[in-house]
């Protein structure tokens, strides 16, 4: 087990000092709604954090006052964000939370006598993509609430706005292990993350899981860049 509670606040401590992080994070939550069921589950062998008002992290059993929070995802199909998504039910999120899964699509290079039937399908397919992974979700932690959308735009301005709107207290953003070739020439989706990083008034995570036989995962955010978590 890795020391999340040591690891994460490292990860936090740059952003408690700035005066963009999220309202959320200051609704409380009455004593009565933390339960046994909110300490340590076998089949996920992990213990459930909770983000307090200073950004750092304490284990849920025993807490009588814990803070509120909405983490949102990125999904788009790909294995990074079905890994980063249950990475954040293991480690982020607890009964009180609520988990906001989002597709974005972009048709706007799309001519426009194709545009309109495009977008209805991409639309679907987001859909569906969104759906299904909510399912898996709801099926691993019942006991969090767990949104879904799928919005239309561009997608690096449309996550900041929608993270904003939301009041998103933590965005997670699953991300590649760079190739050879593209240490040298960054992806769109790199490209994205960096963004994100940069331009998301909440604290943001770009999560990739380490190399088979090595164990644990990678954390990028605004100041920690690989930053190696074991787990």
């Amino acid at each position: 087990m890795w020391e999340g509670s040591s690891v994460l606040r490292q990860l936090s401590r740059r952003d408690s000092c700035s005066s963009s992080v999220s309202r959320s994070w200051s609704k409380r939550v009455p004593k009565s709604c933390v339960t046994e069921e909110t300490t340590l589950t076998h089949e996920w062998d992990c213990e459930w954090w909770d983000w307090e008002d200073s950004l750092e992290l304490t284990v849920i059993n025993g807490v009588n006052d814990i803070t509120r929070k909405k983490v949102m995802v990125l999904v788009d199909g790909s294995r990074e964000a079905k890994i980063a998504t249950l990475w954040a039910l293991c480690y982020l999120l607890n009964c009180v939370d609520t988990l906001a899964l989002l597709h974005v699509f972009d048709s706007s290079r799309t001519t426009s006598k194709c545009k309109p039937d495009l977008s209805r399908r991409r639309y679907a397919q987001g859909c569906d993509l969104v759906n299904s992974m909510r399912a898996l979700c709801r099926a691993r932690r019942p006991e969090v609430e767990v949104e879904a959308m799928v919005m239309q735009g561009e997608k690096g301005s449309t996550i900041v706005s929608q993270a904003k709107k939301l009041q998103v207290s933590i965005l997670i953003m699953g991300q590649r292990k760079p190739s050879l070739f593209r240490r040298f020439l960054r992806s769109k989706k790199e490209e994205l993350i960096e963004y994100c990083i940069e331009n998301v008034e909440c604290l943001t995570l770009a999560v990739r899981k380490q190399s088979s036989g090595i164990g644990g995962y990678v954390i990028n955010s605004r100041w920690h860049k690989d930053f190696w978590l074991l787990a």
